[in-house]
């Protein structure tokens, strides 16, 4: 009788002991995948997520593709082969459909605003570590980013919906934040986040 309740005893401490490094390991982080809760913490983290949207700026041109130089095609600066319909009355437009599957993608403007709303509160109640001038200027990276992006549909749509939080997967709330401001709204929204840029980025 005594050892069949101390073989009991034994039992229930093991299978206590296997619960508990078993809970232990489950509670644990993804170690192949980076959480909300751990990252945009250090001045490493802001960084490599500012430079991951750097993918919005152009690139130059290669195999005789015009890349950066694009921009100039059919002004004073550079002619080309065809003929731009900027120049016929009326038929300076904004497109109809989405032809270049670029102008209504708001996936860059989303990463920015879900950087800010993230940091910007972690930065002023002084969670963040690492030097502090980094931290600035990878937040003031991200604020350069948002007003480079906001000014490419600046250009190509004029009206544009100015969009500084992050927006729930509601149709309600998606049509409503989807109307368009007006464009010189819009570029008083660039200048401003274009401002934000300069306080946050070092002057070196």
């Amino acid at each position: 009788m005594n050892k069949n309740i101390k073989i009991s005893v034994m039992f229930l401490f093991l299978f206590g002991l296997v619960t508990s490094s078993c809970n232990d390991y489950l509670d644990r982080e993804p170690l192949s995948q980076i959480t909300p809760n751990t990252f945009l913490k250090t001045d490493n983290d802001l960084a490599a997520y500012a430079v991951n949207l750097y993918t919005i700026f152009p690139v130059h041109g290669v195999w005789g593709s015009v890349g950066t130089f694009g921009n100039d095609r059919h002004t004073d600066n550079q002619t080309s082969a065809d003929y731009s319909t900027r120049w016929v009355p009326g038929q300076w437009r904004v497109p109809e459909t989405d032809s270049n599957n670029d102008s209504w993608k708001f996936e860059i403007i989303r990463s920015c605003n879900y950087f800010l709303e993230t940091v910007l509160p972690r930065y002023e109640g002084k969670e963040l570590t690492g030097n502090d001038v980094n931290l600035r200027q990878y937040i003031g990276e991200v604020y350069f980013i948002r007003a480079y992006d906001y000014f490419t549909r600046l250009k190509e749509l004029g009206d544009f919906p100015i969009i500084t939080t992050q927006l729930p997967d509601d149709m309600a709330a998606l049509t409503e934040a989807s109307v368009r401001a007006p464009r010189n709204e819009v570029a008083r929204f660039i200048l401003s986040d274009l401002d934000k840029a300069i306080e946050y980025m070092n002057n070196a």
